[in-house]
């Protein structure tokens, strides 16, 4: 993937705010599935759900946000893993 590919770039800006606002890694998922990238989307939503942080199971099953991939067999084995709706706090 070249290196100006805007998935490149929007990896780019997740990583710089990741690590430690994960509200705000939570909109950029968001934003990256929204901008078509499904894999990292997937990715991210993994990651997220196991942490403590804003995005859960109850929010992706509902959340308009994550409509687009609700198609996707991964996306329901991440809603249906019982480690994911475990609470984390």
């Amino acid at each position: 993937m070249p290196a100006s590919s805007p998935s490149t770039a929007n990896r780019a800006v997740f990583l710089s705010y990741a690590r430690e606002d994960t509200a705000a890694a939570s909109r950029i998922a968001e934003a990256l599935r929204s901008n078509g990238d499904r894999e990292w989307a997937l990715l991210e939503l993994a990651r997220l759900l196991s942490i403590p942080c804003p995005t859960n199971v109850h929010l992706a099953r509902h959340d308009p946000f994550f409509a687009p991939l609700r198609d996707d067999p991964r996306f329901d084995a991440l809603l249906s893993d019982p480690k994911n709706d475990a609470p984390l706090f």
